[in-house]
């Protein structure tokens, strides 16, 4: 299986849809998609800026993308420990966030400030179960080690003989997600246990950048999932089209 992760392009937040920069990136990034083989769904966030993004590459798919609203931004908001000001979740000031270690666990949520605001598991619960049940579909069962699942072991089990009701081998599925920077992190944070607080403030994924996941089995039944790629925007760059760095604080590198 593999698991492909689009951030939608250069956002318009006050309209929720794209900057007309955004709009020039996804139909770049349309012409990429349309070459890529064995699709087997595509999910997409409810948010207008992800729905534009996917519609280029759904129409010269000639699929119909599966909005999910587990997919939506998984953006809150809490107070900052040094100035009382409520910020997203990813805004912090390095002296800030590395002088917290607790906020590095991977039930980042029982630690305040995060504790105090619930939405932040809430929404985090969501994903996890709303990504299981897909990759249930599929015949991905994850392990369940400990009583909550949200922090259980990052290992699946599966079938080599398990198919879909299309009759799709399992080990030849290809999804795609078109939805946000945040929430592919959450994500990864899910499928690999590393802490999200860590992934949301030391890596980056670009508008319209393209993260791959691969389910490795390398003991029979038993797939955990690594990553391939992040955050790639080669379409952009061999289009002449310069990278965003909308939620970047620094120089973008368009090498």
């Amino acid at each position: 299986m593999r698991l492909i992760f689009i951030r939608h392009g250069d956002p318009d937040y006050v309209h929720d849809s794209l900057t007309e920069k955004g709009w020039r990136e996804a139909e770049i990034l349309g012409d990429r998609i349309r070459q890529w083989k064995g699709i087997s769904q595509v999910f997409v966030s409810p948010c207008g800026r992800a729905q534009d993004t996917a519609s280029f590459g759904l129409k010269k798919l000639g699929m119909e993308g599966t909005t999910l609203p587990w997919l939506e931004e998984i953006y809150f908001r809490v107070e900052s420990p040094d100035t009382g000001d409520t910020v997203g979740a990813w805004d912090w000031m390095p002296r800030v966030f590395t002088a917290h270690s607790d906020w590095f666990r991977r039930d980042w949520w029982n630690v305040e400030p995060f504790k105090s605001v619930p939405e932040g598991k809430q929404r985090y619960e969501s994903m996890a179960a709303g990504l299981d049940a897909v990759l249930s579909h599929y015949g991905y069962r994850r392990s369940e080690d400990s009583p909550q699942r949200i922090t259980s072991s990052p290992v699946y089990y599966t079938d080599h003989t398990a198919t879909t009701s299309k009759g799709v081998s399992v080990d030849d599925t290809t999804l795609v997600f078109v939805c946000h920077f945040g929430m592919t992190a959450a994500i990864m944070s899910y499928l690999t246990g590393i802490p999200m607080i860590p992934l949301l403030q030391h890596f980056f994924c670009p508008t319209t950048s393209v993260t791959v996941m691969n389910a490795e089995e390398r003991e029979p039944g038993i797939v955990a999932f690594r990553t391939q790629i992040m955050g790639d925007c080669r379409h952009l760059i061999e289009a002449g089209e310069p990278i965003s760095a909308s939620g970047y604080f620094t120089d973008v590198f368009n090498g």
